[in-house]
């Protein structure tokens, strides 16, 4: 009887979750770049005020974002481009604490991650940004959380997937 009601409860647990979403692998629709997002994330344009497009593909959680921007880099070299995003971070965010800096480089790809807490109107947020500077385009990712609930893992394996060349 008790092997039984196990196997039901199981069952139930599947089948509960089954609709929840999932990792999904993502593809530009040129196929410059590839990442694992959680869930199937949705596609917005932002048109800037010098005239560029910035492409947003997001997924959003409970209390938790998944999100890669894709934008001009504004003719700027690498290293000055890199430069800029990570003062602007500190210039963005009331009450910012940075937690960590670091170079990166991904498929050739310079960039730069900075991780960071900050109070928004609700709660206390960390956040890791990625940014790479590849020829005219920055392609920027963001794993942001509330505290309670943000996870190394979920944010490593998001911002890890990263590869260009589709």
């Amino acid at each position: 009887m008790r092997v039984w009601l196990a196997g039901v409860l199981l069952a139930a647990l599947a089948a509960g979750c089954s609709g929840a979403p999932a990792w999904e692998s993502f593809s530009d629709p040129e196929g410059l770049y590839r990442v694992e997002m959680f869930g199937a994330p949705r596609s917005r344009s932002i048109s800037e005020s010098d005239g560029t497009t910035t492409q947003v593909y997001e997924s959003l959680l409970e209390n938790v974002q998944y999100a890669l921007w894709e934008t001009s880099s504004f003719g700027m070299e690498a290293d000055a481009a890199l430069e800029a995003y990570r003062l602007n971070v500190s210039e963005q965010y009331a009450n910012v604490e940075i937690l960590g800096e670091s170079r990166l480089e991904r498929d050739g790809v310079p960039g730069i991650e900075i991780f960071f807490e900050y109070d928004n109107k609700r709660q206390r947020v960390r956040e890791r940004l990625q940014y790479y500077v590849d020829g005219g385009r920055t392609i920027i990712l963001l794993y942001a959380a509330a505290i309670d609930v943000y996870s190394d893992a979920d944010a490593a394996r998001f911002l890890d997937s990263l590869t260009f060349g589709g």
